[in-house]
């Protein structure tokens, strides 16, 4: 749900102040011991003036003659016995006068407060804050995450099975909506960025794109290339919403940041969803909860707590942070832009008003390598495609799951839209067009087959071949936002003369120079400079197809291995795969003067 524009009646205001009881020193008189398992520890009981931190801000004098450690200093002596477990205090189970452990509160490990403004989006926030709070839980870390790039990308994964082009087959991200479970599983192929690398746009207007004028306005929500000019823009773009809204939709560096991402998760089952045990064991454990509730009013009691009213409002989505048996209550997170927790009372959960909790129970370590091996987002974007000549738009807007395989749509020279399957291994990205069935089922794997290899170093570019369906192979390059472009040989044909000259070699991001020719047998000779100014010889050999060439690279001790093509409509490309150090990747060549 929106965070409303104005104070509403089942809002509530957040004063908390709680203090947990678990916390002992009070030095004040006594009335009655607890036992902590160990040693007999004071209850004090609770007098004008006191002092002792328990206590504090000083009694109530409400609260005078009763037992400090429950809630603010206020509760019952315990008189039933003594507890054995440390910890517990008097006030447990929101009996005054039972032992045990009046609550859990996890409130110093959540991050700051967030803000969703007019938009749908609170299954988002739900979700980002549960993993900030897991991230500062096990690292320490205060992260401020990206809910603008989860809310995207759960649009992009969603996916249209039977949409037939140019209907768009997945929604733009203007739209607002989602559920907790959905985010989670979202998150955990995509990942999250740090919040500088796409911010959060809280007017409401950014999902009212009926009434958006330019640049493509309804037609965004009908034509797949004018949604995919809207959801692939890397570059800051003025939408007229009508307000002018100017934003950077999907950003390179938001790929490249996304290393934030839970690698296990805990899902509360329908029995579950009802039983205030299963959220205390939770909380207990340190493990926040995200949740999606159906929201009532109004407050039936203007308590300080946020109750159950009579009348369906909308869907919700908070974290839960903590509880308190005393209130009867739990502390949620909310992100309405209050700036501080709220008590949720325990009726929403016995009262069947929660429909879905999740807890986070792992995340990925940010401190390991996160490149384009364990990166697959990077793939997601407009590419240039450039296959032996024939060059067109590879837009890639979402990750293939077993039951479907759905990557994409491929805009070609001819004018036609085909959509595009495949699937990624570490840096291998394979992908499949169909030129004789534009709408191929989003689990077919048919058509030319393309495997091509994201760089480590240069992110925006992948390369390797294209395999037709007569089996030959040719060169296959994609790059965000450039072509590839070579000089060819003066006068040369298709043939082993082709490759004499000087070409800027481009392996996995790493550049040098190769200078080489080759005689009419196919031997090829040469150099190769990199980008210390360190020359080495390289040998290679044209096959009898003079379009496949190999190379050999020495590299320290050993050699990097080169199997290519070269472009046959454009003599001055080549590409294809090389294997330094055993892993495969890809490497590109463009050719800029002769010898």
């Amino acid at each position: 749900m929106k965070a409303p524009r104005r104070s509403t009646s089942f809002r509530v205001a957040a004063s908390l102040g709680f203090v947990l009881a678990g916390v002992w020193g009070c030095a004040d008189s006594v009335e009655a011991p607890v036992e902590t398992g160990e040693v007999a520890s004071p209850m004090p009981i609770c007098n004008e003036g006191s002092t002792a931190p328990i206590c504090n801000p000083g009694c109530k004098p409400r609260c005078s003659g009763k037992a400090c450690g429950a809630d603010n200093g206020c509760g019952e002596p315990c008189n039933t016995g003594t507890c054995r477990t440390p910890g517990d205090t008097c006030g447990g189970a929101g009996v005054p006068a039972q032992c045990g452990n009046p609550g859990v509160d996890l409130r110093p490990y959540q991050t700051g407060f967030r803000n969703q403004g007019g938009r749908d989006t609170c299954t988002v926030f739900a979700t980002v804050a549960a993993v900030e709070a897991a991230y500062k839980h096990k690292y320490g870390l205060n992260l401020d995450l990206s809910e603008q790039y989860l809310h995207h990308m759960q649009k992009s994964y969603w996916l249209d099975p039977t949409a037939q082009l140019p209907t768009p087959d997945i929604q733009p991200e203007s739209n607002g909506g989602g559920n907790v479970p959905w985010q989670f599983t979202t998150l955990g192929f995509y990942g999250l960025p740090p919040e500088s690398t796409l911010p959060y746009i809280g007017d409401v207007a950014w999902q009212n794109i009926g009434a958006w004028t330019s640049p493509s306005g309804p037609l965004i929500q009908t034509n797949q290339r004018a949604l995919d000019d809207f959801m692939l823009s890397p570059a800051p773009v003025t939408y007229y919403t009508p307000t002018p809204i100017t934003a950077a939709v999907l950003p390179q560096t938001a790929l490249e940041g996304a290393r934030y991402r839970p690698t296990s998760v805990k899902s509360a089952s329908y029995a579950d969803l009802t039983n205030l045990a299963w959220y205390k064991a939770e909380l207990a454990a340190g493990r926040e909860i995200a949740f999606d509730f159906a929201l009532s009013s109004p407050d039936p009691s203007n308590n300080g707590i946020w109750d159950p009213g009579s009348t369906f409002v909308a869907n919700h989505a908070m974290l839960i942070v903590g509880y308190n048996d005393v209130k009867q209550a739990f502390y949620v997170k909310n992100q309405w832009g209050t700036g501080a927790f709220d008590l949720f009372a325990y009726s929403w959960i016995t009262g069947g008003a929660v429909y879905s909790a999740t807890t986070v129970l792992d995340v990925a370590d940010p401190y390991t390598a996160f490149g384009a091996a364990q990166n697959p987002q990077l793939t997601l974007g407009r590419w240039n495609l450039d296959y032996d000549g024939w060059r067109g738009t590879l837009d890639i807007y979402r990750l293939a799951t077993p039951g479907g395989r759905r990557v994409g749509t491929y805009f070609g020279p001819d004018g036609v839209a085909r959509r595009v399957n495949g699937y990624i291994t570490g840096n291998t990205f394979d992908f499949y067009i169909d030129l004789a069935n534009p709408n191929q089922p989003v689990t077919a794997l048919s058509g030319m087959h393309f495997r091509t290899y994201v760089y480590a170093q240069e992110t925006g570019t992948m390369a390797g071949i294209m395999t037709g369906l007569d089996g030959n192979r040719w060169t296959a390059i994609a790059q965000k936002g450039t072509w590839p472009s070579g000089i060819a040989r003066s006068g040369a044909w298709l043939g082993a003369a082709a490759y004499s000259g000087r070409w800027q070699l481009d392996t996995d991001g790493v550049r040098g120079t190769l200078a080489i020719e080759a005689n009419a047998s196919g031997q090829i000779t040469g150099t190769y400079t990199n980008a210390s100014g360190t020359t080495v010889a390289v040998t290679g050999q044209v096959t009898a197809d003079p379009r496949i060439f190999s190379l050999s690279i020495p590299n320290g001790a050993s050699s990097t291995y080169y199997q290519g093509y070269l472009n046959g409509h454009a003599l001055g490309i080549m590409s294809g795969a090389a294997v330094p150090g055993g892993t495969a990747v890809g490497f590109h060549a463009t050719r800029f003067a002769d010898l």
